[in-house]
């Protein structure tokens, strides 16, 4: 059996800097101008979405 300690470390997701940036501007995209969007990649832009239509559709 796997100390308890191995077992934390794999239940613990590890996410990138940009996931979590991308979730932050998706909760936050009410505040968030066009201006400040216009300058990101459209890939950055469609993760944006993606995130945002699944967090929040019914």
């Amino acid at each position: 059996m796997a100390p308890a300690r191995q077992l934390w470390r794999r239940k613990r997701k590890i996410r990138s800097l940009v996931a979590l940036c991308i979730e932050t501007l998706a909760k936050n995209i009410e505040e968030a101008s066009v201006e400040a969007l216009e300058h990101l990649p459209v890939a950055i832009l469609w993760r944006v979405y993606r995130y945002y239509v699944a967090e929040w559709s019914v």
